[in-house]
């Protein structure tokens, strides 16, 4: 019979897995920050660093900031050098920033700020295009796999806080290539 362990131990297993890659021990990744956030308490320094295919959780510790040059924003190019490793109690791994580097303003951001100024020269963020939500709506629409957890948590919950309710499905591919076709 093989060893059952807990979800701790694996956890572990992997953290002592990571923290010895000599790879992750020191690296350099670049990458544009986004959903920026300074602890006030703590002071850390919380953010996601992406490029268009992907992204990785970061952290700077206030320890760190000091070595900062530039304040942090939303939309920046930056190099980061630290570290990756787990945190054990999520087990989600992320990369421990101990410098940041400027490298421009990111792409990713940009096109939002474009789209957004676009369509706000088309009048579609103009009060007078917007609807009130109704508190106590008769009908409520899902665009999600007819298959997937996520659609069974709605109805779960929907039956559950609020059954008078009409619930329409619009089945829809959520991964993929394909899925903006189907989910528009």
């Amino acid at each position: 019979m093989e060893s059952v362990v807990t979800v701790s131990q694996i956890n572990r297993y992997i953290k002592l897995k990571i923290d010895h890659d000599i790879k992750l021990s020191d690296v350099s990744v670049k990458g544009e920050i986004s959903n920026f956030i300074e602890h006030q308490k703590t002071g850390h320094l919380y953010f996601t660093l992406k490029d268009n295919d992907s992204s990785i959780k970061a952290l700077m510790f206030k320890q760190n900031t000091y070595k900062l040059k530039f304040p942090l924003k939303n939309g920046e190019k930056v190099i980061i050098k630290g570290n990756i490793s787990v945190f054990e109690r999520d087990g989600t791994y992320q990369i421990y920033a101990k410098d940041i580097l400027p490298d421009g303003e990111g792409d990713i951001y940009a096109n939002l700020e474009k789209l957004k100024q676009k369509l706000n020269e088309e009048g579609l963020f103009s009060l007078e295009h917007k609807r009130e939500i109704p508190k106590y709506p008769e009908k409520i629409g899902i665009v999600t796999s007819k298959s997937g957890a996520a659609i069974e948590d709605m109805l779960n919950i929907l039956n559950r806080r609020y059954p008078l309710c009409n619930i329409y499905l619009y089945p829809a591919l959520v991964q993929g290539d394909n899925a903006a076709k189907t989910i528009i």
